[in-house]
């Protein structure tokens, strides 16, 4: 693969592990460090208010002292989780889809598939614009509202990525040239044929929608009528 790929090794293995047969990693996207401001300033507040407590509250010092160190926990906790969450939450882009991956505890998956895409725009704040990161939103057929990723490094780069590959039309398949047609089946062995399938479908071990498929597939090498002894 070209494409230079960013992201956890943990979360690139398992979307490995979930790409179909005909389906390439195109990009993971970490979003912006920008997106921990919010639980640093919220850490660095009460860790302000924790020295507050034990400096100026006129209690004894032992619960001064108990009270600082229960807010300086909560925002140690508070801004670790945030960090988890940021670790990892990643935007995936391949061949078919776009997968927006989050959670800490438990994950949550999304997907968008490529040819459901309606338009993808961006923002970007003037800090966005000095620090190179913005939020793109994705309008797709199969979801009521636009799905919004926020902090996302370069998105006009990932909004011209995700609309570069979802106008891609996949290769055409086409038949070979040359091809001789199968030869159409004798009277004995197209019957022997239909008997297998018969037998396989009352057994139980082909589903009906692939006995009809099956079925008409022998039907088109079936001989002429006159094999069978009809005029």
């Amino acid at each position: 693969m070209d494409s230079k790929i960013e992201g956890s090794r943990r979360s690139l293995a398992l979307m490995r592990q979930t790409l179909q047969e005909d389906e390439d990693l195109v990009e993971i996207v970490r979003l912006k460090w920008v997106k921990l401001i919010r639980p640093g300033l919220v850490f660095l507040a009460l860790f302000l208010a924790a020295l507050v407590v034990l400096a100026l509250l006129p209690l004894s010092f032992v619960i001064r002292a108990t009270t600082s160190v229960v807010i300086l926990l909560f925002g140690v906790g508070f801004f670790t989780y945030h960090w988890l969450y940021w670790k990892d939450e990643f935007m995936i882009i391949t061949s078919k889809r776009v997968v927006l991956e989050k959670g800490v505890l438990s994950r949550s998956t999304r997907e968008i598939p490529l040819n459901k895409i309606n338009d993808v725009s961006c923002q970007q704040s003037l800090f966005g614009r000095m620090f190179h990161y913005g939020n793109i939103e994705i309008a797709s057929a199969n979801v009521k509202g636009p799905e919004k990723i926020h902090c996302i490094p370069e998105p006009l780069a990932i909004r011209s990525l995700i609309a570069t590959v979802s106008t891609k039309e996949p290769a055409k398949k086409q038949a070979p040239e040359n091809v001789v047609p199968p030869s159409p089946k004798t009277g004995s062995s197209f019957v022997d044929d239909l008997e297998r399938l018969t037998v396989l479908y009352q057994q139980g071990m082909i589903t009906t929608s692939e006995f009809q498929a099956a079925k008409d597939m022998l039907l088109q090498t079936a001989p002429h009528p006159s094999e069978f002894g009809l005029s």
